[in-house]
């Protein structure tokens, strides 16, 4: 799931938030891992054909129908037991939490969120840093300490993802507090962002919201409910001082001259190009080589991989160095103009007008060339990143670049993609959202990456009870439950599967999140509410699986079945 901010490296303020990191964060947002197209505006479809998850959920946005929020974010029109009518309820849910918390018990894992026992009882290394391992022919990941570890984690433990814009659509609410006062901690540096789930908490608290009060009340929470790791999109300083383990991202994306108009893509035959990556490898990554808490780094987010065939073709070569690099591949590979325009069924006069002309794929040797252009893309950047990585860093694990799931789903795509990251990652990791686990496309990506273990790093299941919606939907919040069962089950008895990641720690807001204007996401993927009131049923289902994780992941425990399968909306 799309986000708007990465952190890896990010250091907040522990005193009243008044978000200027966010604001300072924001303006690297022409294109970060994990924001498909960039801001809205940004000439760029944020919502690539075929992708279920990223289509927006037509007639439920804040400006296609007259949705209306109440004074505390939640849909007018809905009914539900949890919902909040009084403010004073939110006040007594300090009680309510302190009980319900107190209830839970986090399993009894090491410093690492590993089983205890399991080094000396399968021989694993203690090398001080996670890595990967095989045991009884399973592919696993070992903690520092060198105890088995499948990483549960969430995305987001931040609340960036529940703002949402006021201006064009201030009719849709109920209420909204001055921006100068005593909510001034949710609004995001403007009057015209608001987070109806920041302005509860401060209900709830009695006091104004800090990002690291926030961060160590959800540690506690999703370590009771059985998670030992903090996904994507969450700031990691918080996650080292809290010790708890962590994926950032490599800054990749702050590299401006690889960003390409159009196309989600990180363009490694930029001029210069291995320069500029080792001069931001040299920046960040040395500070952190020593940190145990760290498991690995991500490249990116859900690039545009699928439509490097179709779409480089037609760029011009002195905006995309990837076309210009195309280009010099089919000079060398036909040597005349004639034979390139036999071979394509082209009629250009000569070589230097491929440059800034499209290029139609007109033929099947044209699309057989372009396969070996998506193949030599994938190779060379994995295979530079890689190499100046390690200059750098050689403790910790390359995790790939959270493989979008249109790309995924595409068997030819899909085995280019695990090819080249086989040889130069640690591990694949992708962003699986399916109505159920698809384990055809896991094994096949498992065995054409030579056996890479696999670390799928977002997946969802929403409701819509509570009036928001879901790209893909349970009918309520116990089927929610049997699907993340099934789904986080499964995935730890195939073998290869090294972790499963919820997306995400909270629901988005009712009118759509703020970088995407009028038509953003409003999603119920969230393990809590926007009046941060916790989806209990679904919870105990989740907490259910992630205590016998162990016991699925060796095979111990049979994991749990269901002919449930989500519904996708359209």
């Amino acid at each position: 799931m799309i986000l708007p901010f990465k952190f890896p490296g990010a250091r907040f303020s522990a005193g009243i938030v008044v978000l200027a990191a966010v604001t300072a964060a924001a303006a690297l947002l022409s294109s970060p891992p994990g924001f498909p197209g960039g801001l809205p505006g940004a000439g760029v479809p944020a919502n690539p054909p075929g992708d279920e998850k990223q289509q927006p959920v037509q007639g439920e946005s804040a400006a296609a129908g007259p949705l209306r929020v109440d004074r505390f974010g939640q849909v007018t029109s809905s009914r539900y037991q949890e919902k909040v009518t009084v403010e004073e309820a939110l006040k007594q849910d300090r009680k309510a939490d302190e009980a319900y918390y107190g209830s839970l018990q986090a399993p009894d894992w090491d410093a690492y969120g590993g089983l205890k026992g399991s080094g000396e009882t399968y021989g694993l290394k203690a090398t001080g840093y996670y890595h990967v391992e095989t045991v009884q022919d399973r592919k696993v990941l070992v903690t520092p300490l060198g105890t088995l570890y499948f990483s549960l984690g969430v995305n987001g433990l931040t609340v960036n993802d529940t703002y949402t814009q006021v201006k064009g659509q201030e009719d849709h609410f109920e209420w909204l507090p001055p921006y100068e006062g005593e909510y001034r901690s949710a609004f995001l540096n403007s009057k015209d962002t608001f987070s109806f789930y920041v302005a509860n908490r401060v209900r709830k608290t009695g006091q104004p919201y800090t990002s690291r009060e926030f961060y160590q009340e959800s540690i506690t929470r999703i370590r009771k409910w059985g998670f030992n790791s903090v996904g994507g999109w969450s700031p990691a300083n918080y996650a080292t001082e809290f010790k708890v383990a962590h994926f950032p991202f490599l800054p990749l994306s702050e590299i401006k001259e690889a960003k390409v108009d159009g196309l989600k893509i990180f363009d490694i035959f930029a001029d210069g190009i291995e320069a500029k990556i080792d001069a931001q490898f040299a920046k960040t990554l040395p500070q952190n080589k020593d940190n145990p808490y760290i498991v690995g780094y991500f490249l990116g987010n859900e690039s545009d991989y699928h439509r490097i065939i179709n779409e480089v073709p037609k760029l011009k070569a002195s905006q995309a160095p990837s076309k210009r690099k195309l280009v010099e591949m089919l000079i060398a590979e036909y040597g005349t103009v004639d034979k390139f325009n036999a071979a394509w069924k082209a009629g250009f006069s000569s070589f230097d007008r491929l440059y800034e002309e499209p290029l139609a794929l007109s033929s099947s040797q044209a699309a057989s060339d372009m396969d070996a252009f998506l193949e030599l893309y994938l190779d060379t950047y994995y295979g530079t990143v890689e190499r100046l990585f390690r200059k750098y860093d050689t403790n910790h694990l390359l995790l790939g670049d959270r493989w979008l799931t249109t790309p995924s789903n595409h068997p030819k795509i899909r085995g280019m993609m695990a090819r080249a990251a086989g040889k130069y990652m640690d591990v694949i990791s992708i962003n699986h959202y399916s109505p159920q686990l698809d384990r055809t496309m896991l094994q096949d990506v498992y065995d054409k990456s030579g056996g890479r273990p696999v670390l799928l790093t977002e997946f969802a299941f929403g409701t819509r009870e509570q009036g928001l919606s879901a790209p893909l939907l349970a009918g309520s919040e116990d089927g929610r439950a049997r699907l993340y069962r099934a789904y986080v089950e499964e995935a730890a008895s195939l073998g290869f599967v090294v972790g499963t990641h919820w997306f995400s720690y909270l629901d988005q807001p009712a009118t759509g999140r703020w970088f995407e204007g009028l038509e953003g996401e409003s999603y119920n993927f969230g393990l809590l509410n926007v009046a941060d009131r916790p989806y209990k049923t679904f919870l105990s289902g989740v907490t259910e699986t992630n205590k016998n994780i162990y016991d699925l992941m060796l095979g111990k425990k049979a994991p749990f079945r269901t002919t449930e399968a989500a519904v996708r909306t359209k």
